[in-house]
């Protein structure tokens, strides 16, 4: 199965060392140049070279996204904007966290998941061992997600919750 990733899900999972993650449960993951230049593979921030090795590895696809719709790209990053139109485009599943860029994927008919769905099903597959480490380690890294849902997570992966 085939993915498109925003930015945000892609430099949290890179900081937390879990990147390896999509490439296991996707046979190729999309991202839209616009994307590409929000990771600032040429910086020396966290993850950066991680997303820098699996672009050139060819486990993050770079792919032309030339047009982009113009309500969309009124209501969003250019970054989303791209992301969510190569998913309608490609049609298939759109990797995004940010609030208002799933609200506009799911209002275009795109399909989405977020970064906890992802956590949940590499626990399912046996590619990481708790979904409470994973977040634990998104968190430490800078990563945000809302106390709720993290809370919602770990009971969804059957993990102690506080």
């Amino acid at each position: 199965m085939i993915i498109v990733s925003d930015a945000g899900p892609l430099i949290g999972f890179a900081k937390a060392g879990y990147l390896y993650i999509l490439k296991e449960l996707f046979t190729e993951v999309l991202i839209p140049t616009k994307v590409y230049e929000e990771l600032h593979t040429a910086d020396n921030r966290p993850g950066a070279q991680a997303l820098s090795g699996a672009i050139k590895e060819g486990r993050l696809t770079i792919s032309e996204k030339p047009e982009t719709s113009e309500h969309i790209e009124r209501l969003l990053d250019p970054g989303e904007a791209q992301a969510i139109d190569l998913a309608k485009e490609k049609r298939t599943l759109l990797l995004i966290d940010e609030r208002r860029g799933r609200q506009v994927a799911i209002h275009t008919r795109v399909k989405i998941v977020g970064t906890g769905r992802i956590l949940l099903v590499a626990k399912e597959s046996g590619l990481i061992t708790s979904v409470s480490t994973a977040l634990s380690k998104l968190s430490e890294s800078g990563y945000r997600l809302s106390d709720a849902l993290v809370e919602k997570l770990k009971c969804l992966a059957n993990e102690d919750v506080e």
